[in-house]
């Protein structure tokens, strides 16, 4: 428990600072996810059209490259999955708080036209970017609660995965991403086979004012 006060500790403080030089800067996030959880329920089958939304800050990583940055991100997430059973579907779904602590870079521009070198009338500005980082989860509430503990042995309260993505960013103002986490704790602790929630979630981001 005192490692996981340890990280929101790190968490807030990265969310917050301000380089004196290079400014961060905030925005919002919205997802449309598809999750699982592996090895539970019988018959399981995906969670489709789960929801996430929430914001974020874009850290710089020091005053004089704007390629690498670290970003916090808070938001609530659907996740969960769904069972077969008598022909009948069972809804086990879980509402998240979700903080990441994501390494994000930007590569310099190949495929469209560059940020600085276009002097075109109309400049395009996009660029491609990864990102790879940890997830703490914490679940808010859950559907057949009941009968996730009776037949289960009920869900943890707590949830680590690791998340990797990628996507498009157009003029660091509007992005679009693809990013897949993998759980790396059991989301059902007393259940005795392993199992973890995994998420492929498709993003837009968009940033609150300009680029310094």
């Amino acid at each position: 428990m005192k490692n996981k006060f340890i990280l929101l500790n790190l968490f807030v403080i990265s969310f917050f600072n301000v380089k004196s030089q290079a400014q961060n800067r905030f925005g919002v996030k919205t997802n449309l996810q598809f999750t699982n959880v592996t090895n539970v329920h019988e018959d399981s089958k995906i969670r489709n059209f789960g929801l996430g939304i929430g914001f974020f800050s874009q850290v710089p990583m020091n005053d004089y490259n704007d390629r690498f940055f670290l970003r916090p991100e808070l938001f609530y997430s659907q996740q969960g999955g769904e069972q077969n059973k008598d022909n009948h579907l069972i809804k086990f779904y879980q509402n998240y708080l979700n903080i990441n602590l994501l390494l994000k870079y930007y590569f310099p521009d190949q495929i469209f036209m560059s940020r600085q070198g276009c002097a075109c009338h109309m400049k395009t500005n996009h660029e491609f970017f990864i990102e790879a980082g940890p997830q703490f989860g914490y679940i808010l509430s859950e559907n057949n609660k009941y009968l996730d503990d009776l037949e289960f042995g009920g869900s943890t309260k707590f949830d680590l995965s690791l998340g990797i993505g990628a996507g498009i960013s157009i003029r660091r103002k509007f992005e679009f991403s693809l990013r897949y986490n993998y759980g790396l704790t059991d989301t059902y602790r007393f259940y005795p086979k392993q199992n973890s929630t995994t998420n492929l979630a498709f993003s837009i981001s968009y940033f609150f004012g300009r680029e310094a």
